[in-house]
């Protein structure tokens, strides 16, 4: 049961001396309590049920055969999947172009994958190794979660 005040006690003080006065307070319309309490309830349940968050994830789609095959995954949602890929591809790396990116979707195919700490050692890698700053973007993102 909601109850509110029909009367509000305004104070006021100057010079030491303190006047109370009361005013009533006049609604244009009847209040129904019902209503007022499926607000309430509305409210508080809003207050307290958990809300899915949704973030963008970026990864790249072109630039090598390794970065297009983990897009491709990502793409799908099979993470674990662009992980397992890139785990048994890693040694390819070394000759081809645009290794950041495919260093860098591996980092975020790891972390969407829910290896949170190896997606951060990995873009740590990729960024004292290529120094680009997507990788710092997405060390703060992964370090802003850990924390939370």
């Amino acid at each position: 049961m909601v109850e509110l005040p029909y009367q509000i006690q305004n104070v006021y003080e100057a010079e030491f001396q303190t006047r109370r006065l009361s005013t009533p307070v006049e609604y244009p319309h009847p209040l129904n309590e019902q209503i007022l309490q499926n607000q309430a309830i509305d409210q508080l349940l809003a207050d307290i049920q958990s809300v899915k968050i949704t973030s963008s994830w970026l990864y790249y789609t072109k630039g090598n055969g390794l970065v297009e095959r983990t897009a491709a995954y990502m793409k799908r949602g099979d993470y674990q999947l662009a992980v397992r890929f890139m785990t048994e591809n890693a040694r390819q790396l070394d000759g081809l172009k645009k290794q950041d990116r495919a260093v860098y979707n591996f980092a975020t195919a790891l972390y969407l994958a829910g290896k949170k700490q190896e997606a951060l050692i990995k873009a740590g890698e990729g960024l004292d190794k290529y120094g680009a700053s997507s990788f710092r973007t997405l060390i703060h993102k992964n370090t802003k979660s850990i924390n939370i």
